[in-house]
Formats: C-alpha cells, structure tokens, sequence
C-alpha cells in the first residue's frame, strides 16, 4: 500500500507541472507532423495534454501487462507446488501403510518367538554346593 501511496503522490506532482506548463503555453501554436498524419495548428497545451495521456496509458498497459504475467507466473508455480504435494502426501501414505505392515508383522513374530519361549522347559537349577 505504501508503494501505491507514493506512486501516486508522484503522479500527481507530475500532473500539476504539466498542468503549469500546459497554462502557461497555451497560446502557442505548433504544427504536428508524425508519419502521414498532420495537424497544422495546434495548442502547446493540447499537445502536453495529448503526450501526457498517452504515456499514462501506454505505462498503464506496460503494468497491465507485467501484472497479468506475474499472476500466470505465479499460478504455475502454485500449480506445481500443489502437485508436488499431493505426491508427497500419497508417497507418505504408502510408507505409513508399509510401516504398519512391518510393525504387524514384527509384532506377529514376537509372539510367535514368546509362545516357543513359553514352551520350552526351564532348565533346572543345579546345586552349584554339592559339586
């Protein structure tokens, strides 16, 4: 925002010049040429005026134009960034479940390995006094 605020206090320092500029030489008559069009007499003041207008609009365009590709630039990206991490996403979704698998299946063998514990008979303790 504050960029905006000092642009346009620019803008309007520099329409108040042209406005004095265009007030005082306004009495002036000058002929325009530019490629094959002519016009003979015309004020120094409409001339500024008309210079002033087109370079306001041609500069608007020019941002215009940056300002749309900046916003597909940056769709794109956004676009990327958001299908990266849906893979991302599925690819943790499968560890988990391969993670739970391995865990279910150390458990299964845990059991497996206190169950043949279980079985087997204590050895019997041996009196180490009598030998």
């Amino acid at each position: 925002m504050k960029k905006f605020s000092f642009f346009l206090i620019v803008l309007l320092i520099v329409l108040g010049i042209s406005l004095a500029v265009i007030l005082q030489n306004n009495s002036s008559q000058v002929g325009l040429k530019f490629l094959f069009w002519t016009l003979p007499n015309a004020s120094v003041g409409l001339l500024a005026i008309m210079l002033f207008l087109a370079g306001f609009v041609s500069m608007w365009l020019i941002t215009l134009m940056l300002y749309v590709a900046n916003t597909l630039r940056t769709r794109r990206v956004i676009g990327e960034k958001d299908s990266l991490i849906k893979s991302l996403e599925q690819e943790k979704e499968n560890l988990k479940k391969q993670l739970d698998e391995k865990i279910n299946e150390l458990q299964n063998k845990i059991k497996e390995i206190e169950t043949k514990f279980k079985e087997v008979p204590a050895p019997e303790k041996q009196d180490t006094e009598n030998k």
